[in-house]
């Protein structure tokens, strides 16, 4: 006997037909009072460490001098070390300190407050706070299946450079059957490592992708925001880039440091170098903001500047001399002269030559993933289209 066809239960007068009832909205409501409760934990977690790292960051001098004046008992091999470590951090980590300190501070604030003002969102249920955690996800897992494709890049040249120094060391070459096994064994390690490392987006994505969620939110925050007028495969990009162009501008007080220590290296700055990075950061702002308001020159000026920089990026791994750059790196290393001899006799000129070809043809890891991002660009363009003007 078959069961007769029960009608749907219309809606209640007045609730749109795909509203929840309060029971639901009340269910869902508690799940984003949990999320949002650790959201604002996280921010506060990351205050706290932060504010340990500057303290210690600080007091390193302090540490520096107690460390001398417990050291007029040791014996004089001792003393001779602990004079080398002074002078490498007096020459080379003390002029970082206060500029590190004033870059994790900054970098730990925001870090903070973005976490608490999405927490707040989230306890909300706010539209904007749902679609802004979902899209993080999004770009949580897209970010490591990047890296990926960056590991895969290089394993190649990985290998060969092991195989190299392998038969430079008078070792016989690997056969090819254990090779591919211990290559195989080596991306399957690496393949469940990120994606235990994307666990965090996939949880962001399955509990903000809820029909539950979305509806609570939306029936909660019926109002228009901004993230209306960006599509979800569009705002992890922009979080993507609102992330750099922060990070961008927390690191502007290591700018003076990082000249100095170039500096002491031998290295030539061009003059224009802080002029440039400062027009760099503003271009990374502009496309922010752009972006935030899907125009389409957003697309363009990320293009340009991602094409350009892979370009650039390419041409520096292919034009230097890192043979050069390693024996002028361990040349101004200071430390006494038997170690100096011991770390040139470990690292022979074969040694170093196959480590300077590794470093050149980094440049192929750099087009791999550049252009797979410049791929993913060509894809997003179709939702960057002029608004229709009036008829």
């Amino acid at each position: 006997m078959s069961t007769p066809f029960t009608p749907p239960i219309p809606p209640p007068p007045g609730m749109p037909s795909d509203s929840l009832p309060p029971s639901v909205v009340k269910e869902n409501r508690g799940l984003l009072t949990i999320i949002g409760v650790v959201l604002c934990l996280l921010g506060t977690v990351s205050l706290g460490g932060g504010g340990l790292s500057v303290f210690l960051l600080l007091a390193l001098p302090t540490l520096k001098t107690e460390w001398i004046g417990n050291a007029t008992t040791a014996s004089p091999e001792d003393r001779a070390a602990l004079e080398t470590l002074t002078s490498v951090l007096e020459k080379w980590v003390e002029p970082f300190l206060l500029p590190l300190a004033a870059t994790t501070a900054l970098t730990t604030l925001v870090t903070a407050i973005l976490l608490v003002w999405m927490g707040i969102g989230t306890i909300q249920a706010r539209r904007w706070a749902r679609k802004l955690l979902l899209a993080s996800g999004w770009a949580w897992c897209g970010l490591m299946v990047f890296q990926f494709i960056c590991f895969l890049a290089m394993l190649p040249g990985m290998t060969a450079w092991g195989e190299k120094i392998s038969r430079s060391g008078g070792g016989a070459p690997t056969p090819p059957g254990p090779l591919a096994m211990a290559v195989a064994v080596q991306v399957l390690v690496n393949l469940i490592t990120y994606a235990a490392s994307a666990a965090p987006g996939i949880a962001l994505i399955l509990i903000f992708s809820l029909r539950g969620v979305r509806l609570t939110c939306d029936q909660l925050d019926p109002g228009r925001n901004w993230t209306d007028r960006v599509p979800l495969q569009v705002l992890p990009l922009w979080l993507i880039l609102a992330g750099w162009f922060v990070q961008v501008v927390t690191l502007l007080p290591l700018g003076p440091a990082l000249h100095a220590l170039c500096h002491n290296l031998g290295l030539p700055v061009p003059p224009l170098a802080f002029s440039l990075s400062l027009i760099a950061t503003l271009y990374l702002g502009l496309c922010v903001v752009l972006l935030a308001r899907l125009h389409p020159l957003s697309w363009w000026l990320i293009f340009t500047g991602s094409a350009a920089g892979l370009v650039a990026i390419c041409l520096f791994h292919l034009r230097t001399d890192f043979s050069a750059l390693l024996n002028t790196g361990l040349s101004l290393i200071p430390l006494p002269e038997a170690e100096r001899t011991q770390l040139q006799k470990g690292l022979s000129p074969a040694l170093r030559q196959s480590i300077a070809e590794l470093a050149r043809d980094f440049w192929i890891v750099q087009a791999i993933s550049g252009g797979t991002f410049l791929a993913f660009l060509i894809w997003l363009k179709r939702f960057f289209r002029p608004e229709p003007g009036p008829a």
